[in-house]
C-alpha cells in the first residue's frame, strides 16, 4: 500500500459556547474550519464511501491508525502535499 498525504480543509460542527445559553445570544461567525493532515485512503481501497477518508499512520500490513471520516459535504479544499510512492523504501536509512 503506497497512500499519499494530504491537507484536508473542512468545516466541522461546533458549539457557540459552553454552557446554558439563550436563544438570542447566538452568535453567527461563519464555518468553523478544521486543518487536518494525513494519508488519503481512497474508497476503493478501503475507504468510507461519501467520505474523504483520512488516517494518522499506516503499515506494511495495511493496518490503519486514527481515522477520520469526513463527510463530502463537509470538506472545502483537498491538496495533495507530495507524492509518497518515491520516498518508501525497505531499508530505512539512518
Amino acid at each position: 500500500m503506497h497512500l499519499d498525504p494530504y491537507l484536508v480543509i473542512w468545516a466541522d460542527a461546533h458549539s457557540d459556547s459552553t454552557g446554558w445559553t439563550g436563544k438570542r445570544e447566538f452568535h453567527e461567525e461563519g464555518e468553523y474550519l478544521v486543518h487536518s493532515i494525513g494519508w488519503l485512503i481512497p474508497t476503493n481501497d478501503g475507504g468510507k464511501e461519501g467520505h474523504v477518508t483520512l488516517c494518522q499512520s499506516y503499515t506494511p500490513d495495511e493496518d490503519v491508525d486514527h481515522v477520520l471520516f469526513i463527510p463530502q459535504g463537509m470538506v472545502r479544499k483537498i491538496s495533495k502535499i507530495f507524492s509518497a510512492e518515491n520516498l518508501i523504501s525497505d531499508t530505512p536509512s539512518v
